[in-house]
């Protein structure tokens, strides 16, 4: 508890490791959105449907900042890019256009995709008219409708490349694996069994695993796998934070650091192995401390 929220947001590697649960929960909406195209062409009605996609806002990866959901100057490139994906009726072609739409915008574009009137006055435009083409900046109201945050869209997208770049940096592109191998130290360890690493005696500390039960009995095809491993450490230099290493069933899946949320003395860990590491039925679960970058001192095995 609190990880994703205000006592977490201090933390860099656990601001890498929710942007990478966030990554994975955009994945499964793809996977969603996949469905739902599928079953209205399976039931011959995708030509003749609207389908309109979109989010509230974004959500800003910065570290030591006390809110990631209102939009301010410094993180506009993180805030502003929502999706709008629109499929007309009829239509059989896509493009990307680059004009800056808003979510105002949303009501009138149905109305003009569908060619019917939209019964009221709006303060947005069609996505597909001139002048929603014509605009030239970006404009986000600010959480509270207190303000509103205006950026050149020259700027904003420069600074939005930015953040790509540095996403593409951390966490890859196009596979899974990427997501999984991008962030925490010591990633040299990823895919190495742990019977031929170097292992010192069991110390002090003593992690437990939260929801420990959930890896006696994976099943696959309920659709729920328990693929984030977390839990608390015990014993040790009070403050202290390592290096982690996570493996199932004899092979690290994951490496991470621990953390301590503010306002808390007890250390934390968590990280995201893949789903395929975890077998149908018991799964063995370690956690090592690395330290030395290659020497796995035993916290936990269950």
């Amino acid at each position: 508890p609190g990880m994703q929220t205000v006592p977490g947001f201090y933390d860099d590697y656990l601001t890498r490791h929710n942007e990478q649960r966030y990554l994975l929960q955009l994945g499964f909406v793809d996977r969603l959105i996949g469905r739902l195209v599928r079953r209205l062409k399976s039931k011959g009605m995708y030509d003749d449907t609207l389908i309109v996609v979109t989010a509230d806002h974004g959500f800003a990866w910065q570290v030591g900042v006390n809110t990631r959901r209102s939009v301010r100057p410094s993180n506009v490139e993180e805030m502003a890019p929502v999706p709008l994906i629109v499929k007309a009726p009829g239509q059989a072609r896509g493009r990307v256009s680059d004009a800056y739409a808003r979510t105002l915008d949303i009501a009138p574009t149905i109305a003009d995709a569908l060619n019917v009137p939209l019964g009221y006055r709006a303060d947005g435009r069609s996505a597909f008219s001139r002048a929603v083409r014509a605009r030239r900046e970006v404009t986000l109201v600010t959480r509270d409708f207190s303000s509103v945050v205006r950026i050149s869209g020259r700027r904003w997208k420069a600074r939005r490349a930015a953040v790509v770049r540095r996403r593409l940096r951390q966490l890859g592109s196009r596979d899974w694996a990427s997501l999984y191998t991008g962030i925490g130290p010591n990633r040299a360890l990823i895919g190495q069994s742990t019977n031929e690493l170097g292992r010192a005696s069991r110390g002090e500390a003593r992690a437990t695993l939260a929801r420990a039960g959930a890896y006696t009995g994976v099943s696959r095809s309920s659709g729920v796998v328990p693929s984030q491993i977390a839990g608390r450490l015990q014993g040790g230099p009070a403050g202290r934070e390592r290096d982690i290493a996570v493996a199932v069933n004899g092979r690290i899946e994951a490496v991470g650091r621990t953390f301590h949320l503010v306002g808390e003395a007890v250390e934390s860990f968590a990280v995201m192995v893949p789903e395929e590491s975890l077998r149908e039925g018991r799964n063995l679960v370690e956690v090592f401390e690395v330290v030395d970058g290659e020497t796995l001192v035993p916290l936990l095995r269950r």
